[in-house]
């Protein structure tokens, strides 16, 4: 097994990640560049509603065996990707934009502002208008 980096957040971080090669047909098939292409679809298309179906497309796999493949690559499931990478977008533009809740809400692809604090609440513990008071308090 080799670890390789790979970019996982808006911010233009690098995470370790293990990748193995598989052999299929004879030939090696790296799969690291399916969870990139899948970071990078979910960072280009956050505002739309993302499907597994949707990311397994883009990436020429069958769904299930994305999921497993993403699940033994990363060491998390697709949608705990999808949810961490949706808190941590909220939480960057809550801090540095003058953005309204449901502008936020409308960007990071929820149908509506309320369905977008109910998530950020149950996440945070907090409104997202009290992590904005409270951020912009801190600086």
């Amino acid at each position: 097994m080799q670890k390789i980096m790979v970019q996982n957040d808006t911010k233009g971080s690098w995470g370790e990640c293990h990748m193995e090669a598989y052999r299929s047909n004879g030939r090696e098939e790296v799969t690291h560049d399916a969870v990139i292409k899948v970071h990078e679809y979910i960072n280009n298309q956050i505002s739309t509603d993302i499907s597994l179906h949707q990311l397994a497309d883009h990436v020429q796999l069958n769904p299930s065996y994305l999921s497993r493949l993403y699940k033994q690559i990363t060491g998390n499931g697709l949608s705990e990707y999808l949810t961490e990478f949706r808190d941590r977008r909220a939480k960057d533009l809550l801090q540095k934009s003058h953005m309204k809740v449901h502008e936020i809400a409308a960007t990071l692809g929820y149908n509506s502002s309320h369905a977008f604090i109910r998530f950020f609440k149950k996440k945070n513990q907090v409104t997202p208008q009290v992590f904005r008071n409270q951020a912009t308090s801190n600086m």
